[in-house]
Protein backbone atom coordinates (compact mmCIF):
# COMPACT_ATOMS: atom_id res chain seq x y z
CA UNK A 1 0.00 0.00 0.00
CA UNK A 2 1.29 3.49 -0.68
CA UNK A 3 0.88 6.78 -2.55
CA UNK A 4 2.66 5.83 -5.81
CA UNK A 5 3.09 2.73 -7.97
CA UNK A 6 6.63 3.64 -9.05
CA UNK A 7 8.02 0.71 -7.03
CA UNK A 8 6.00 -1.82 -9.01
CA UNK A 9 8.86 -3.07 -11.18
CA UNK A 10 11.16 -3.66 -8.19
CA UNK A 11 8.36 -5.27 -6.20
CA UNK A 12 7.61 -7.62 -9.09
CA UNK A 13 11.24 -8.76 -9.16
CA UNK A 14 11.36 -9.21 -5.38
CA UNK A 15 8.20 -11.28 -5.31
CA UNK A 16 9.32 -13.61 -8.10
CA UNK A 17 12.75 -14.18 -6.54
CA UNK A 18 11.97 -14.20 -2.83
CA UNK A 19 8.29 -14.96 -2.28
CA UNK A 20 7.22 -17.58 -4.82
CA UNK A 21 4.52 -19.11 -2.61
CA UNK A 22 2.42 -15.98 -2.05
CA UNK A 23 -1.25 -16.92 -2.44
CA UNK A 24 -2.98 -13.77 -1.14
CA UNK A 25 -2.10 -10.37 -2.58
CA UNK A 26 -3.54 -6.89 -2.05
CA UNK A 27 -2.00 -4.02 -4.00
CA UNK A 28 -3.40 -0.50 -4.18
CA UNK A 29 -1.83 2.95 -4.55
CA UNK A 30 -3.40 6.40 -4.52
CA UNK A 31 -1.79 7.46 -7.81
CA UNK A 32 -1.46 5.12 -10.78
CA UNK A 33 1.14 6.11 -13.37
CA UNK A 34 2.59 2.78 -14.48
CA UNK A 35 1.23 1.21 -17.71
CA UNK A 36 -1.03 -1.83 -17.82
CA UNK A 37 1.74 -4.23 -18.84
CA UNK A 38 3.60 -3.45 -15.61
CA UNK A 39 0.60 -4.67 -13.64
CA UNK A 40 0.45 -7.74 -15.87
CA UNK A 41 4.09 -8.55 -15.06
CA UNK A 42 3.24 -8.06 -11.39
CA UNK A 43 0.51 -10.72 -11.25
CA UNK A 44 2.52 -12.98 -13.58
CA UNK A 45 5.41 -12.99 -11.07
CA UNK A 46 3.45 -15.36 -8.79
CA UNK A 47 2.37 -18.86 -9.84
CA UNK A 48 -1.05 -19.44 -8.26
CA UNK A 49 -2.93 -16.72 -6.41
CA UNK A 50 -6.03 -17.66 -4.46
CA UNK A 51 -7.02 -14.13 -3.40
CA UNK A 52 -6.22 -11.01 -5.46
CA UNK A 53 -7.34 -7.49 -4.62
CA UNK A 54 -5.82 -4.91 -6.94
CA UNK A 55 -6.35 -1.45 -8.43
CA UNK A 56 -5.23 -1.23 -12.06
CA UNK A 57 -5.07 1.56 -14.67
CA UNK A 58 -7.05 -0.13 -17.47
CA UNK A 59 -8.00 -3.40 -19.13
CA UNK A 60 -7.96 -2.18 -22.73
CA UNK A 61 -4.54 -3.53 -23.75
CA UNK A 62 -5.36 -7.09 -22.72
CA UNK A 63 -2.03 -7.48 -20.91
CA UNK A 64 -3.54 -7.80 -17.43
CA UNK A 65 -6.29 -10.17 -18.54
CA UNK A 66 -3.81 -12.48 -20.28
CA UNK A 67 -1.47 -12.56 -17.28
CA UNK A 68 -4.32 -13.25 -14.86
CA UNK A 69 -5.68 -16.11 -16.96
CA UNK A 70 -2.30 -17.65 -17.75
CA UNK A 71 -1.18 -17.80 -14.13
CA UNK A 72 -4.23 -17.85 -11.89
CA UNK A 73 -7.37 -19.01 -13.72
CA UNK A 74 -7.29 -22.43 -12.04
CA UNK A 75 -6.53 -21.21 -8.51
CA UNK A 76 -8.22 -17.81 -8.06
CA UNK A 77 -11.16 -17.89 -5.66
CA UNK A 78 -11.44 -14.24 -4.59
CA UNK A 79 -11.07 -11.35 -7.04
CA UNK A 80 -11.52 -7.70 -6.09
CA UNK A 81 -10.73 -5.70 -9.24
CA UNK A 82 -10.79 -1.90 -9.32
CA UNK A 83 -10.35 -0.37 -12.76
CA UNK A 84 -9.32 3.28 -12.88
CA UNK A 85 -9.99 3.67 -16.63
CA UNK A 86 -7.62 6.52 -17.28
CA UNK A 87 -8.96 8.78 -20.02
CA UNK A 88 -7.50 11.54 -22.18
CA UNK A 89 -8.62 15.06 -21.27
CA UNK A 90 -8.59 16.12 -24.94
CA UNK A 91 -11.87 16.83 -26.75
CA UNK A 92 -13.16 16.14 -30.25
CA UNK A 93 -14.75 13.50 -32.45
CA UNK A 94 -11.53 11.54 -32.86
CA UNK A 95 -11.08 11.38 -29.10
CA UNK A 96 -14.68 10.20 -28.64
CA UNK A 97 -14.11 7.44 -31.19
CA UNK A 98 -10.90 6.41 -29.46
CA UNK A 99 -12.67 6.28 -26.09
CA UNK A 100 -15.46 4.13 -27.53
CA UNK A 101 -12.94 1.73 -29.05
CA UNK A 102 -11.05 1.59 -25.77
CA UNK A 103 -14.22 0.80 -23.83
CA UNK A 104 -15.09 -1.98 -26.26
CA UNK A 105 -11.66 -3.56 -25.78
CA UNK A 106 -11.98 -3.28 -21.99
CA UNK A 107 -15.40 -4.97 -22.04
CA UNK A 108 -14.02 -7.86 -24.07
CA UNK A 109 -11.08 -8.41 -21.75
CA UNK A 110 -13.36 -8.30 -18.72
CA UNK A 111 -15.49 -10.99 -20.40
CA UNK A 112 -12.37 -13.11 -20.87
CA UNK A 113 -11.51 -12.83 -17.19
CA UNK A 114 -15.02 -13.87 -16.14
CA UNK A 115 -15.12 -16.78 -18.58
CA UNK A 116 -11.68 -18.03 -17.56
CA UNK A 117 -11.78 -17.74 -13.76
CA UNK A 118 -14.45 -20.37 -13.14
CA UNK A 119 -13.33 -21.19 -9.56
CA UNK A 120 -14.34 -17.80 -8.14
CA UNK A 121 -16.33 -17.86 -4.90
CA UNK A 122 -16.20 -14.08 -4.29
CA UNK A 123 -16.11 -11.36 -6.94
CA UNK A 124 -16.13 -7.57 -6.85
CA UNK A 125 -15.60 -5.27 -9.83
CA UNK A 126 -15.45 -1.51 -9.56
CA UNK A 127 -15.06 0.76 -12.60
CA UNK A 128 -17.08 -1.40 -15.00
CA UNK A 129 -19.78 1.26 -15.33
CA UNK A 130 -17.32 3.36 -17.29
CA UNK A 131 -17.09 0.54 -19.83
CA UNK A 132 -20.84 0.35 -20.37
CA UNK A 133 -23.66 2.33 -21.94
CA UNK A 134 -25.60 5.14 -20.30
CA UNK A 135 -27.00 4.45 -16.86
CA UNK A 136 -30.37 2.80 -16.33
CA UNK A 137 -33.06 3.20 -13.72
CA UNK A 138 -33.02 1.04 -10.61
CA UNK A 139 -36.15 -0.80 -11.81
CA UNK A 140 -34.54 -1.73 -15.15
CA UNK A 141 -31.37 -2.67 -13.32
CA UNK A 142 -33.10 -5.10 -10.96
CA UNK A 143 -35.44 -6.53 -13.61
CA UNK A 144 -32.56 -7.40 -15.90
CA UNK A 145 -30.70 -9.20 -13.11
CA UNK A 146 -33.85 -11.15 -12.09
CA UNK A 147 -34.21 -12.54 -15.61
CA UNK A 148 -30.91 -14.34 -15.12
CA UNK A 149 -31.63 -15.66 -11.64
CA UNK A 150 -29.97 -12.92 -9.59
CA UNK A 151 -31.47 -10.65 -6.95
CA UNK A 152 -30.15 -7.17 -6.15
CA UNK A 153 -29.45 -7.15 -2.43
CA UNK A 154 -28.69 -3.42 -2.28
CA UNK A 155 -25.79 -1.17 -1.52
CA UNK A 156 -22.56 -2.91 -0.66
CA UNK A 157 -19.11 -1.92 0.45
CA UNK A 158 -16.44 -1.46 -2.18
CA UNK A 159 -14.83 -4.83 -1.50
CA UNK A 160 -15.85 -8.46 -1.37
CA UNK A 161 -14.54 -8.50 2.19
CA UNK A 162 -15.28 -4.90 3.19
CA UNK A 163 -14.69 -3.91 6.81
CA UNK A 164 -13.67 -0.42 7.91
CA UNK A 165 -11.41 0.22 10.86
CA UNK A 166 -11.48 3.36 13.01
CA UNK A 167 -9.20 5.27 10.61
CA UNK A 168 -11.64 4.93 7.71
CA UNK A 169 -9.46 2.42 5.89
CA UNK A 170 -10.75 -0.99 4.89
CA UNK A 171 -9.35 -3.85 6.93
CA UNK A 172 -8.12 -5.34 3.68
CA UNK A 173 -6.08 -2.21 2.98
CA UNK A 174 -8.12 -0.29 0.41
CA UNK A 175 -8.80 3.32 1.32
CA UNK A 176 -12.33 4.37 2.18
CA UNK A 177 -12.50 7.63 0.25
CA UNK A 178 -15.59 8.83 -1.57
CA UNK A 179 -16.08 6.88 -4.80
CA UNK A 180 -17.87 7.55 -8.07
CA UNK A 181 -21.40 6.17 -7.94
CA UNK A 182 -21.97 7.41 -4.39
CA UNK A 183 -23.97 10.41 -3.22
CA UNK A 184 -22.82 12.92 -0.59
CA UNK A 185 -23.67 10.54 2.26
CA UNK A 186 -21.80 7.67 0.63
CA UNK A 187 -24.95 5.77 -0.35
CA UNK A 188 -24.65 3.94 -3.64
CA UNK A 189 -26.66 5.29 -6.55
CA UNK A 190 -28.19 2.16 -8.06
CA UNK A 191 -28.51 2.34 -11.82
CA UNK A 192 -25.02 3.50 -12.80
CA UNK A 193 -24.65 0.37 -14.92
CA UNK A 194 -26.72 -0.31 -18.03
CA UNK A 195 -29.02 -3.37 -18.31
CA UNK A 196 -27.07 -4.58 -21.35
CA UNK A 197 -23.88 -4.70 -19.31
CA UNK A 198 -25.64 -6.52 -16.46
CA UNK A 199 -26.98 -9.03 -19.00
CA UNK A 200 -23.48 -9.58 -20.32
CA UNK A 201 -22.21 -10.21 -16.79
CA UNK A 202 -24.98 -12.69 -15.98
CA UNK A 203 -24.25 -14.77 -19.07
CA UNK A 204 -20.64 -15.20 -17.96
CA UNK A 205 -21.52 -15.91 -14.32
CA UNK A 206 -23.70 -18.88 -15.30
CA UNK A 207 -20.46 -20.83 -15.72
CA UNK A 208 -19.37 -20.12 -12.14
CA UNK A 209 -21.41 -22.53 -10.00
CA UNK A 210 -19.39 -21.78 -6.84
CA UNK A 211 -20.19 -18.06 -7.01
CA UNK A 212 -23.33 -17.34 -5.05
CA UNK A 213 -23.01 -13.56 -4.83
CA UNK A 214 -20.94 -10.78 -6.33
CA UNK A 215 -20.51 -7.00 -6.24
CA UNK A 216 -20.61 -4.89 -9.41
CA UNK A 217 -20.00 -1.15 -9.04
CA UNK A 218 -20.99 -1.26 -5.35
CA UNK A 219 -24.26 -3.12 -5.94
CA UNK A 220 -24.45 -6.61 -4.47
CA UNK A 221 -26.20 -9.48 -6.27
CA UNK A 222 -27.09 -12.91 -4.92
CA UNK A 223 -28.41 -15.99 -6.70
CA UNK A 224 -32.16 -16.50 -6.43
CA UNK A 225 -32.80 -19.95 -4.89
CA UNK A 226 -34.59 -22.32 -7.30
CA UNK A 227 -38.26 -22.95 -6.61
CA UNK A 228 -38.96 -26.37 -5.10
CA UNK A 229 -42.26 -27.99 -5.96
CA UNK A 230 -44.34 -28.94 -2.89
Amino acid sequence: MGPLDSDLEALTLNLSQCCPRVAVLTYSTVDISEPEHRYADFVRSLPALVDLQIRIPTLEGGHFARALLEQHAGSLEILDLRIVNRRSTAMGADVDADVEASEQKSREHLRRILMGCSELTALSIEGAERMSDAGASAVEFMAEAALFGWSVVGSSGTSVRHHRDASGTDANGFDGDHNEGEDEEGDVIVGSTSPSFVRDMMNRLDDMPRLQSFVLNNVEYTRIPPLIAP
